[in-house]
């Protein structure tokens, strides 16, 4: 098995056999170091972009006073707004043949259909 180097901040490295896990972090025996290990929620990416978009946003999230790790919140918002405006375009091009007036009924008679779902539910709760 091979060892995982890990640089300290005096430039000198030490092995993972000098690392303990507690938790969510991942302290070392070495000087006084606390290096965060990756959320079990989260997923790391690798990402390739050129320069001038990393420029670009870095000098974006500046201005407005984020920090680096502010990166990965704008990629994640970035990428549920790609999803939801392409899944829009999606649905909008399926019900494209459908004349307003009906797509109107249609929805009318969903939220009717909702709405008296939730009071039978509201009414079978309370007797």
């Amino acid at each position: 098995m091979s060892n995982i180097l890990i640089f300290g901040t005096d430039g000198n490295f030490f092995d993972k056999e000098r690392l303990y896990s507690y938790g969510d972090r991942c302290l070392c025996d070495y000087e006084d170091i606390t290096i965060p290990t990756p959320n079990t929620n989260q997923t790391r990416w690798t990402v390739s972009v050129p320069k001038e978009t990393d420029t670009s946003l870095r000098r974006f999230l500046a201005v407005r006073g984020m920090k680096k790790g502010d990166i990965s919140k704008f990629i994640v918002d970035a990428v549920k707004w790609r999803v939801f405006e392409q899944t829009l375009a999606e649905v909008r091009q399926q019900v494209a043949d459908i004349r307003p007036d009906e797509m109107q009924s249609i929805i009318d008679e969903a939220i009717d259909a909702v709405r008296q779902a939730k009071r039978n539910e509201l009414l079978g709760k309370e007797a």
